[in-house]
C-alpha cells in the first residue's frame, strides 16, 4: 500500500475518533517530513522561530504560524504540492478574487474537492423524497474554486449544472474607477445570461450571490418561472442581509428552501449554513472541521468570547494541503465550537471595509 493511501487510512481514522491533538501531529508531520513534505513549508521551516514537528500539537498552537497568504501571490505552484501525494492524483490551480491586491495562488485535487461536497450534501443527499434537478451556479467559474465546487454538488443533486460565470475582478474594478454605467450594463449581461436559462430549463437549485438575486426577483416573469421549477436558492457571499432573505421566502418564493455558503480561496472550500426561513434572526455557518476551521480574533490576535464580533482566522489542513492561521479580510460573531471539539461557529459574517489601507470593495457580492 503506498504512502498517500496509508495516511488517507490513518487520517479516516483519526478523523473518526475526534482527537484533534491527534489530527494536528499527524499533519505536521505530513507536511513537515522530508519524504511527505510540501516543499513550499520545508523551505518557511528554516524561518520559523518554532519546530513545527515539536512544538506544534494541538489546535491552539496553530495560531504560531505565520500568516502565508501574502506568499501565495507570487509562489510556484509546484511548491504548494506535498511530496507524499502520489502523481496520480490530478491538481488543479485556483486563483483569488484580488479584493486585497494581486490574486493568490492555490492548488487544490479532485479528491479534496470530492470529499469537500460529500460533506457538503451529506445532511441533505439522503433526505426522503427530496427534490433532484438541475443546478444554475451563478459564481466566479474560471479560475476560482468555487466553480469547480459547484459543478461537483450539482452532479451530487441529481442533475446537470449550468454556468454563468460571474468575474469579480472586473467588477471590481470599474467599481474602483466609479464606472457606474460598466457596473450597470455587466448586471444586466449577468442577468441576460441567467434569463435565457431559467425561462427555458428546468432549475431545481440556483446558487448565486445576494445582489444578483435581488435584480433577478424584480423581474416578474422570472418569478413566475422560478416558482415552477426552483427548490432551493443558496446565495454566497459575505454581505448577506437577512431581511431580505425573509422577505423573498415569505412573500416572493414561499415554496422554495434558502440556504447561504460562506468560501474562502485559502481554505478551499465552504461553509454553510443551515435552512433560513421568514423567522430565520441570524445566519450561523458551520465549517468542514477539523479540516477547515476558523477562529475570531480581537484587533491583538486574541479570541473573543462567544458572542463577541471578531476578525475570521482560517485553518486549512489535509493531506492535499496546509495553509494555517489566515486572517481573513472578514468579521463575524463567535457562536460556539464546532461538533468536531475544534474551531469556531461563526454567525452574521460581514465585509472589513479596509484591510491594511485597501478599500474593500464587493461589487456583485
Amino acid at each position: 500500500m503506498s504512502i498517500y493511501k496509508n495516511a488517507h487510512k490513518d487520517v479516516t481514522n483519526i478523523v473518526n475518533s475526534r482527537n484533534i491533538n491527534d489530527f494536528i501531529q499527524f499533519m505536521m508531520k505530513w507536511h513537515f517530513s522530508d519524504s511527505t513534505g510540501t516543499p513550499f513549508w520545508l523551505k518557511k521551516r528554516k524561518e520559523l522561530n518554532f519546530d513545527p514537528l515539536r512544538d506544534v500539537t494541538s489546535f491552539e498552537d496553530l495560531a504560531m504560524f505565520p500568516d502565508c497568504s501574502s506568499d501565495l501571490r507570487t509562489v510556484d505552484v509546484h511548491e504548494l504540492i506535498p511530496r507524499g501525494l502520489p502523481l496520480d492524483l490530478i491538481p488543479r490551480v485556483y486563483e483569488s478574487g484580488g479584493t486585497t491586491g494581486q490574486p493568490k495562488f492555490v492548488v487544490a485535487f479532485e479528491e479534496w474537492i470530492r470529499q469537500l461536497v460529500d460533506w457538503r450534501v451529506s445532511s441533505y443527499i439522503n433526505k426522503y423524497n427530496r427534490p433532484s434537478g438541475n443546478t444554475l451556479a451563478a459564481v466566479p467559474t474560471g479560475p476560482h474554486i468555487v466553480g469547480a465546487i459547484n459543478r461537483e454538488r450539482a452532479e451530487r443533486l441529481g442533475g446537470m449544472c449550468f454556468t454563468v460565470d460571474i468575474d469579480p475582478r472586473w467588477v471590481k474594478l470599474a467599481a474602483v474607477q466609479q464606472n457606474n454605467t460598466v457596473r450597470s450594463l455587466y448586471s444586466e449581461h449577468l442577468i441576460h445570461q441567467m434569463s435565457s436559462i431559467i425561462l427555458n430549463q428546468d432549475i431545481t437549485f440556483l446558487v448565486t450571490t445576494p445582489p444578483i438575486l435581488d435584480m433577478l426577483l424584480s423581474q416578474e416573469n422570472i418569478v413566475e418561472r422560478l416558482r415552477q421549477t426552483l427548490s432551493h436558492i443558496t446565495l454566497g457571499g459575505t454581505a448577506i442581509n437577512i431581511d431580505t432573505i425573509r422577505y423573498a421566502k415569505s412573500e416572493i418564493l414561499p415554496e422554495c428552501n434558502f440556504s447561504a455558503s460562506y468560501g474562502s480561496t485559502s481554505g478551499l472550500g465552504e461553509s454553510h449554513s443551515g435552512i433560513l426561513d421568514s423567522t430565520t434572526e441570524s445566519i450561523t455557518y458551520n465549517s468542514f472541521a477539523p479540516y477547515i476551521t476558523y477562529r475570531v480574533v480581537d484587533n491583538q490576535g486574541k479570541s473573543v468570547s462567544d458572542g463577541e464580533r471578531g476578525q475570521i482566522v482560517l485553518s486549512h489542513l489535509s493531506l492535499y494541503a496546509f495553509y494555517p492561521n489566515i486572517y481573513e479580510r472578514d468579521s463575524a460573531i463567535l457562536s460556539g465550537v464546532t461538533d468536531y471539539g475544534a474551531g469556531a461557529i461563526i454567525t452574521d459574517v460581514l465585509p472589513t471595509q479596509n484591510v491594511n489601507g485597501i478599500s474593500i470593495i464587493e461589487g456583485v457580492y
